[in-house]
């Protein structure tokens, strides 16, 4: 004759898990890579930046064009995007900076997409969390010209 269960303690009782809800799960990463990433929309246009926005003399609109001596042709992230920030931020790169975050935010939000459909919701969230504060992130924020860098990283995402 088999033995009765034994009951546990109400302390042994197994909790269940609550799922993270996902808004949360992209959202609480999505405020961390803004909050950490403030004080790099003052910093304006420096070095790269320049050779972009004043296209060696000639324009942004020099990057429209390949360029025969050039490593690499990128007429959207070099070319056009400098040239809208010409016209509408000439001067300080506030909008560049800010266009950069909002990148940056749809990358993190990928990562947690991405990683929730492989290993649920809680991993996601690290893995924005993990992503948000990675001390290399802040310069695709603080540099206006790695928005090479961030279009890269949501086309492949």
């Amino acid at each position: 004759m088999a033995k009765p269960r034994q009951k546990r303690p109400n302390s042994a009782k197994p909790r269940p898990d609550r799922p993270i809800p996902l808004h949360w799960a992209i959202l609480i990463p999505a405020i961390t890579t803004i909050l950490l990433n403030l004080p790099r929309l003052s910093l304006g246009y420096f070095w790269d930046d320049f050779l972009f926005l004043t296209g060696r003399g000639h324009g942004p609109a020099a990057f429209l064009t390949p360029d025969p001596n050039a490593a690499f042709y990128r007429p959207l992230s070099q070319g056009l995007y400098f040239l809208v920030l010409k016209i509408f931020d000439p001067a300080n790169g506030l909008l560049g900076h800010c266009v950069n975050l909002a990148g940056l935010i749809a990358a993190i939000s990928l990562v947690v997409l991405l990683v929730s459909d492989l290993a649920g919701r809680r991993a996601g969230l690290l893995a924005g969390l993990v992503f948000a504060g990675y001390g290399h992130v802040a310069s695709l924020v603080a540099w206006i010209s790695s928005d090479q860098d961030l279009f890269a990283i949501i086309f492949v995402l």
